[in-house]
């Protein structure tokens, strides 16, 4: 069973989806979360977008396959989360999750070095709704070797440690 705060951070994953209050996702919310996030890093039309919107897409259709619809509903998506992901740990975060989150990570590493730097990381943090200070404390938090960037691996340990409640560093702020 997800406890409280997993399954706060995933209700408010839902809500960016649900940005009309409609009480349910479909591909298309999804796709156009993917689109925003992508047109908000300055990166829409590249092939950095495509292989997000793609993740998405893929994350998506894996959902929507489990629920039995193409329409799913606020609590729907609590319980899948809670089976799919967070109930099958590690495994249910790199089989549903990873490729988007692998994906997010190379959108947002601007510059090409492989690693998501703090500017980088702030300027994403904004887009999730993580203002000011909050923003630069949660890179602080989870550069856990200081040396001022997060490999790729460390942007998506990160998120899944957020997502099942292992650290408090905000990633996905009120919007």
């Amino acid at each position: 069973m997800a406890g409280v705060e997993e399954k706060s951070r995933m209700e408010k994953r839902f809500e960016l989806w649900d940005r009309e209050g409609k009480g349910y996702v479909e591909r298309s919310d999804v796709e156009a979360g993917a689109v925003r996030f992508a047109q908000a890093l300055g990166e829409q039309g590249s092939t950095k977008e495509q292989a997000l919107i793609d993740a998405y897409m893929g994350m998506w259709d894996s959902l929507s396959r489990a629920a039995g619809t193409d329409r799913v509903g606020k609590d729907v998506f609590l319980r899948l989360s809670e089976t799919a992901v967070i109930g099958q740990g590690d495994g249910g975060f790199d089989r549903v999750l990873r490729p988007v989150v692998e994906a997010l990570a190379d959108l947002l590493d601007t510059d090409g070095d492989g690693r998501v730097g703090e500017r980088e990381f702030v300027r994403w943090a904004g887009v999730m709704g993580v203002r000011g200070p909050d923003s630069a404390r949660a890179f602080e938090h989870l550069d856990g070797d200081g040396d001022g960037t997060l490999s790729r691996e460390e942007f998506t340990v990160a998120v899944r440690d957020y997502l099942f409640g292992r650290h408090d560093a905000p990633l996905f702020g009120a919007r």
